[in-house]
């Protein structure tokens, strides 16, 4: 006796389809002769093939959403499997940036064998599109492209093929620097900062020869001027030399930050050098893009104790993420003291007594994301610091070392604590290296004092 289990009703259907395409298929495993397939499918989507139903179902997808099927497989000797399920996603057709706040981007392309021209249907497709020719330019600039890949190519025919797991790119010509094509990423940072850029490359043969091939990487945000990003090139792989690597961790421009159109272009042209034949294909995979939360850092200023002080909004906001606006005026200081803005400066309403901190408020505009950070304020007694002092005839010249541009009183006292009083002798600018001196021509007798302090 021959005791058989159910049969499988483990579907296989593709990871996402076109919204309301037809001819769609699924299938599960073959249960033999006389085997029946009784298949669900969820509201919305239709199945098209007619009854009775085989191991391979055809269907019509809904407008969005995802399709739910079911398959029940029954043997001839009337036994019955558990019911299998697969859920595939409906895709749009339209181009759809990928939206960093939902999470890191990562494309494998697991589902590539399913895209369709125009970078429409199959998982993760409408994140790409497809560049035309522009005679604009000169290659390689990430602009003058010579062949479209608004379809997909295959075999030796230049432009974007689909790979096995991957997704493809050619460029070939006799001719180095005189094919190119490209593909772009598109990507929305809306409450973002830019964060980095890694992929998986690696040289796939075409045909025969050794030519050499390149592929550079540009960005824009807004599709027309293109910056390459530095660190993201492959330079001058060769047809028929098996050679692969990893570009890891690469900045993205900080003209991403909170930018819903921003684009990465992989630019492929037929580098430079080889003697004859073809120029290699080059693989992508595995793309990553990062983007991180703004931020507003901590700062520490130097101020004058004993005077009130402004901090200029402008180097306030160098410690924070570019792009980031002060959402309003500082909260009230750690010793209570309140802020003013005005004219672009943030006002201290009271003199500077001792060591203090507050903080401060970023946000992107439109306020989608913000971020604090506290600023420490040291209270100073600036001054130029005594270098050396030296007494002639002529009097006693004394040097002095302070910062350059800030201006100096140059004080005399009668007591080294300048409790007698002092007389202010000059005030002096520091030059540029902050070194200056002073000779004063009638020194007090029998000793006296010098200082100086800075002069506002």
């Amino acid at each position: 006796m021959t005791v058989s289990g159910p049969p499988s009703s483990t579907i296989t259907a593709p990871g996402g389809v076109c919204s309301s395409s037809t001819g769609n298929t699924a299938s599960v495993p073959d249960a033999g002769v006389g085997a029946t397939y009784a298949w669900t499918i969820s509201s919305g989507s239709t199945i098209t093939s007619a009854d009775p139903q085989t191991r391979t179902v055809t269907y019509t997808a809904g407008a969005s959403g995802t399709v739910v099927l079911g398959c029940t497989v029954t043997s001839a000797a009337g036994c019955s499997s558990s019911a299998g399920s697969a859920t595939v996603a409906i895709n749009s057709g339209t181009l759809t940036p990928y939206v960093m706040s939902s999470g890191d981007y990562l494309e494998n392309f697991a589902d590539i064998a399913n895209w369709h021209d125009g970078f429409t249907c199959g998982n993760g497709a409408n994140r790409w599109s497809g560049v035309a020719v522009n005679a604009t330019g000169t290659i390689p600039d990430g602009t003058n492209t010579t062949v479209a890949t608004t379809s997909f190519a295959s075999g030796t025919s230049q432009g974007v093929q689909r790979g096995t797991g991957n997704i493809v790119l050619l460029a070939t010509g006799p001719s180095d620097n005189t094919t190119a094509s490209a593909i772009d990423l598109n990507l929305d940072f809306t409450c973002r900062n830019a964060g980095t850029l890694g992929f998986d490359w690696a040289e796939v043969n075409n045909s025969t020869g050794d030519r050499k091939a390149s592929l550079r990487v540009y960005t824009s945000t807004d599709g027309t001027t293109w910056t390459e990003l530095v660190g993201a090139a492959v330079l001058n792989f060769q047809n028929t030399v098996a050679s692969s690597g990893n570009i890891s961790a690469v900045a993205l421009p900080s003209s991403f930050n909170n930018n819903a159109n921003a684009r990465i272009r992989f630019y492929i042209y037929n580098g430079t050098g080889g003697t004859a034949g073809s120029r290699p294909k080059i693989s992508i995979d595995n793309v990553a893009v990062t983007s991180t939360a703004v931020a507003a850092n901590d700062v520490t200023y130097n101020e004058t104790k004993g005077q009130t002080f402004k901090i200029a909004e402008s180097d306030l906001l160098t410690h924070a993420s570019s792009g980031a606006t002060l959402t309003a005026a500082p909260s009230p200081s750690a010793n209570g003291v309140t802020f003013t803005r005005a004219g672009g400066f943030i006002f201290y309403n009271a003199n500077l007594s001792a060591n203090d901190s507050f903080t401060y408020t970023v946000a992107f505009p439109g306020g989608c994301a913000t971020a604090s950070g506290t600023v420490t304020v040291t209270a100073v007694v600036p001054g130029g610091v005594a270098q050396s002092i030296t007494y002639s005839a002529g009097g006693v010249t004394i040097n002095f070392a302070g910062i350059p541009t800030y201006q100096y009183e140059i004080q005399r006292s009668a007591t080294a604590d300048f409790s007698s009083g002092y007389t202010v002798l000059t005030t002096v600018t520091a030059p540029a290296d902050g070194l200056f001196s002073y000779t004063d021509t009638s020194p007090l007798q029998p000793t006296g004092f010098y200082r100086t302090m800075r002069h506002f």
